[in-house]
């Protein structure tokens, strides 16, 4: 549990940070169907690159039932195989979380601007924001 928190909880926010700065940025240069794939992507490549190792680590003490900490864990990784063998399958997330995000917030952004062009006072619901996520 405790490397799951350590991962999870900073890297939504600085995935959704990233994303929603790096959309910002890009929108006028861009535009506004192209700029949601662009920040998705490159959030999830960031987060996905940052995080690797301490997923590496859950992962491993997970398969092996270890009971060990995270240091422990961590320093028996390094010494088997070096620092960089903390990023072992990093390729593999990359290929499996980047053309995820970068679908998945085209999709909604795009979802979202048309639910905002038929709302009579150009908002978006809770309702359709729920369903562009969801969708």
């Amino acid at each position: 549990l405790r490397p799951t928190l350590l991962m999870n909880v900073p890297s939504t926010v600085i995935y959704l940070t990233v994303y929603e700065e790096g959309r910002d940025r890009l929108t006028p240069i861009a535009g506004g169907a192209w700029a949601p794939l662009g920040a998705g992507g490159s959030a999830r490549a960031l987060v996905t690159s940052l995080f690797s190792p301490l997923e590496l680590l859950r992962t491993r003490m997970q398969a092996t039932g270890s009971s060990d900490g995270l240091g422990a864990t961590a320093a028996r990784v390094v010494r088997s195989g070096g620092v960089g063998s903390l990023w072992t399958g990093l390729g593999a997330s990359l290929w499996r979380d980047v053309p995820f995000s970068c679908i998945y917030w085209a999709l909604y952004e795009a979802l979202r601007r048309r639910a905002k062009a038929t709302h009579p006072q150009g908002e978006v619901t809770t309702s359709a924001a729920f369903l562009a996520g969801a969708a």
